[in-house]
């Protein structure tokens, strides 16, 4: 004779082998990536760009748009602001690149 169980349990069952089979990933790791690139980005605008880079990349990660930010800083064009952004992005890339670098040598 087979064993009858309350159906909870078989939705418990079904629920913990689709977490198994999706490989659900833990909602911490989000958080300690988050907290991770805020911390090197914050280093990177410390040691790195100029105090108007710092205002730009601030304004842009809060969402202001090129154009915006041109009026904040006193740039002419959203254009400007694109050249600045895509420098910063440049010397961002070179940070992590030689920060990474870093661990591979150790």
């Amino acid at each position: 004779m087979k064993a009858e169980y309350p159906l909870f349990f078989y939705l418990c069952v079904e629920a913990i082998d689709l977490f198994t089979f999706f490989d659900v990933a833990d909602p911490r790791s989000d958080f300690e990536n988050t907290v991770i690139s805020e911390m090197q980005i914050a280093t990177f605008a410390e040691n790195t760009i100029t105090e108007k880079d710092r205002e730009i990349l601030k304004l842009r990660m809060e969402g202001y748009t090129e154009q915006e930010i041109a009026d904040k800083v006193g740039y002419k064009t959203a254009s400007a602001v694109h050249k600045r952004i895509t420098k910063i992005a440049d010397a961002y890339e070179d940070f992590v690149t030689a920060e990474y670098q870093k661990y591979l040598d150790k």
